[in-house]
């Protein structure tokens, strides 16, 4: 029963648009004073959980992603790769994936990927008479490749907490990236033939 009062204390205060940190915070902390718990052990165990070093790397790849967006870094990748594939039929469609192959090496995050890479291949892709629907799936597909693809947040966090080396779940990911760039490539083929007004 009080964790369901935590709960819906967090609901109430995240309804109110309090901050999240403290719309979290301040429920919890209001339970251990109420069970006579120890908050400042709480407290001390919690920043040391988070004052890691390689959790550092998270806001710094999302800092480098904001950045790509504004300096027009994402906007380079998207021109060098329709150079490279949309001449081809279809050619947005592989030009989608090889951004997102690109952004994700600057990312590492499946959100990041999607909001900096589909605000420019949606538009261009329905423009050239790609259904709206393909457009939105390719780019939400494609972005998967970042958490994947090394440097991957979610990687940093895994290492971090299973105490697993960094290094090697780079290494691991390279492959299974590849993968899914590979597979999508081949839908877009197969999508592509059937539709020959596709010219790029």
């Amino acid at each position: 029963m009080t964790a369901a009062l935590v709960v819906a204390g967090i609901l109430v205060l995240l309804l109110l648009r309090v901050p999240i940190a403290f719309a979290i915070l301040g429920p919890c902390l209001a339970y251990m004073a109420l069970t006579e718990q120890s908050t400042g052990l709480s407290l001390r165990t919690a920043a040391e959980e988070i004052n890691s070093f390689p959790l550092l790397a998270v806001p710094l790849f999302v800092l480098v992603g904001v950045t790509a967006n504004h300096t027009g870094i994402a906007d380079r990748i998207f021109a060098f790769a329709q150079v490279l594939f949309g001449r081809v039929r279809a050619g947005l469609g592989y030009v989608n994936i090889g951004v997102s192959v690109g952004f994700s090496w600057m990312s590492g995050s499946a959100l990041a990927d999607v909001a900096g890479v589909g605000k420019m291949t949606v538009p261009a892709m329905t423009s050239r008479g790609y259904s709206r629907r393909f457009s939105i799936g390719l780019s939400a597909a494609s972005s998967l490749i970042g958490p994947v693809m090394p440097p991957s947040i979610p990687a940093i966090v895994y290492a971090s907490v299973a105490a697993v080396s960094t290094a090697a779940l780079f290494a691991a990911a390279v492959v299974p990236a590849l993968l899914i760039a590979g597979g999508l490539a081949l839908a877009v083929f197969i999508w592509g033939r059937r539709r020959h007004h596709l010219a790029g």
